[in-house]
């Protein structure tokens, strides 16, 4: 009966132990990853003159998004104007497209939504 005792003893600390190193990996590979990764962030979105939106993209993450990597849409629908495909944004830096929204942008309040490999980001502004 001893001899029993200590097999299920071993096995409880080797499940105990794969579940650890489990965690940790889940931890650094999900978590640490995931914001380390291609992240942006919307720093404004502007209505300027007419129909167009002026919207300032910033990557946050450590990684350079290339070309093409980041979608804007503005309420749901894909802007034509140099935010049609955006351009390369270095890590830390960022960049400003003018967005020709088309007549919903005169007036009321819109969102655009951006999202990159990482993340999406989205904001609302007021057009009078």
């Amino acid at each position: 009966m001893k001899g029993i005792s200590a097999i299920i003893a071993t096995i409880l600390m080797l499940l105990i132990a794969l579940s650890l190193a489990g965690t940790a990996w889940y931890y650094f590979n999900v978590v640490i990853t995931g914001k380390t990764g291609k992240v942006i962030d919307i720093l404004a979105a502007d209505c300027t003159t007419g129909t167009n939106v002026a919207v300032t993209i910033k990557n946050d993450g450590t990684v350079n998004i290339a070309a093409g990597e980041v979608t804007v849409l503005v309420d749901g629908v894909a802007p034509t104007g140099t935010c049609a495909s955006v351009p390369a944004i270095g890590y830390g830096n960022s960049t400003t497209c003018i967005i020709n929204a088309g007549a919903p942008t005169n007036s009321g309040t819109h969102t655009v939504r951006v999202a990159s490999p990482a993340n999406s980001d989205k904001q609302s502004y007021i057009c009078s």
